[in-house]
């Protein structure tokens, strides 16, 4: 398994209003109209588990494989053309402020590694930017 690290980002909320988004699933409906149509299709949530199809690739199935409240949200496939471990880390700094990473591990070979591994890395840091960044005062409502 190689692992890709995002650097740790601030986030404008608390850890608990953090952890109550990211670790129920369904709030990811509120983000489908922004997915790719003609790349994702069949999106489909439930409070634990996702579900996608992702043109070429196949389908894919997520499922949150471990919480600990105001800490940690680690997600896991069940389905998918490969087998990757993706958890959030969470740190209370100040009230209304929190620093988060993200952390992959996923089994590639090598050589889907030297062909995809600078772009996971830079992906890992973009979703890490894009979590620090949602309205989660509003979203935990």
């Amino acid at each position: 398994m190689t692992t890709y690290e995002s650097k740790v980002k601030s986030v404008a909320a608390d850890d608990s209003q953090v952890f109550a988004v990211l670790s129920n699933m369904t709030n990811l409906q509120r983000f489908e109209s922004r997915l790719p149509k003609d790349k994702i299709q069949d999106f489909k949530t439930t409070q634990t588990t996702c579900s996608f199809s992702v043109t070429p690739f196949g389908n894919f199935e997520i499922a949150i494989v471990e919480a600990t409240p105001n800490n940690t949200v680690k997600y896991g496939t069940t389905q998918s053309p490969m087998q990757f471990n993706v958890w959030v880390q969470l740190k209370q700094i100040e009230p209304g402020k929190c620093a988060l990473k993200v952390t992959m591990k996923i089994d590639l070979n090598f050589m889907l590694k030297s062909m995809v591994g600078k772009y996971l890395e830079e992906y890992i840091d973009k979703a890490a930017t894009v979590l620090a960044s949602l309205p989660y005062a509003q979203l935990s409502k």
